[in-house]
């Protein structure tokens, strides 16, 4: 039985379920909460809507939005809840670093939302541009978060 061979030998299924297991998740935030989470303030990401099944343990880019447009920490996924958006505010509004009224615009018209608690926060000495992103991977910022291939942790080495 013959079966596609990359350029190393190692069989391409091997590699293309490690790169689905091993994926990596951007969060693309709003330069005022990217700046809290690289200087380890933040340590709550709040998300109105989340799919967190194998999220757990995640390596995570943290990906400040316009106008910087770049990567500027890294992170882990410690933990997913989904919890009623009153209970959140009581449990996590200081880990999440937000104003009450933001918090409510937000999360308005929702009951439930998710909180993913992040770990091992790493601030990138040199954060990483829109343009080299889109130069080595072709990328394109999620809206909110996105999977990618396990390739991309290289930027936070």
């Amino acid at each position: 039985m013959t079966g596609l061979k990359s350029f190393d030998g190692a069989s391409f299924g091997v590699q293309l379920m490690l790169s689905f297991v091993e994926r990596t998740l951007i969060f693309s935030v709003k330069p005022k909460y990217a700046a809290d989470i690289a200087d380890g303030r933040k340590t709550v990401e709040l998300r109105r809507r989340f799919g967190s099944d194998g999220a757990i343990g995640a390596f995570v880019l943290i990906y400040s939005s316009a106008p910087d447009k770049t990567i500027v920490a890294t992170a882990e996924i410690a933990d997913v809840h989904r919890l009623p958006i009153d209970q959140i505010w009581e449990q996590y509004a200081d880990d999440a670093v937000i104003e009450r009224s933001d918090f409510e615009r937000y999360f308005s018209g929702l009951a439930c939302g998710y909180v993913i608690v992040l770990d091992n926060i790493r601030k990138l000495e040199e954060p990483v541009t829109r343009e080299k992103l889109e130069r080595k991977f072709g990328f394109r910022p999620p809206q909110s978060y996105g999977y990618f291939p396990s390739s991309y942790r290289a930027l936070a080495e």
